[in-house]
């Protein structure tokens, strides 16, 4: 797996075998602060972790907090300075056995809107989600009002 981290004018790109995974740019940080928003206390699961942003956001969250990537080499090439309580899970999102319930599941793992990535990576991300959410918890998904306006609301 190639992994590079390039600059694009002011901005970082993190690229995964030439394709991009995400950029630090504007829309991004929009779409962080909307997870943080929603989070309302408890512990955390963050799938994806890509440049950190989402995470290095939450770091003075004062419940706990789960990350995982699918790709170690993603996390080596970006670098990553853990708080005491969390912890880095190296997998497959839609795959992993988690061994906990959390209070908010933020997914940030699709790289486009196509029809394929909701099908196959929306949809099963968010049936997973639900599948590990405390009663009361929340689910927030990168772009997901737009992946529902451009596919409809599928998720049950």
């Amino acid at each position: 797996m190639k992994v590079e981290i390039q600059n694009v004018g002011k901005y970082k790109a993190l690229l995964v075998n030439d394709e991009l995974w995400m950029m630090n740019d504007e829309n991004e940080f929009l779409y962080i602060e909307e997870a943080v928003s929603k989070c309302k206390g408890g512990d955390i699961l963050i799938a994806g972790y890509g440049l950190g942003l989402l995470y290095n956001r939450l770091r003075n969250w004062s419940g706990k907090i789960d990350l995982i990537e699918i790709s170690k080499e993603v996390v080596d090439k970006v670098g990553i300075d853990l708080r005491t309580n969390d912890r880095l899970l190296i997998g497959d999102f839609l795959r992993y056995k988690f061994d906990k319930k959390y209070d908010a599941v933020l997914v940030d793992i699709w790289l486009d809107w196509s029809k394929e990535t909701y099908d196959n990576i929306f949809i099963p991300s968010m049936k997973k989600a639900k599948e590990i959410l405390n009663l009361d918890g929340i689910i927030w998904g990168w772009g997901d009002h737009e992946m529902q306006r451009l596919h409809g609301n599928n998720i049950e």
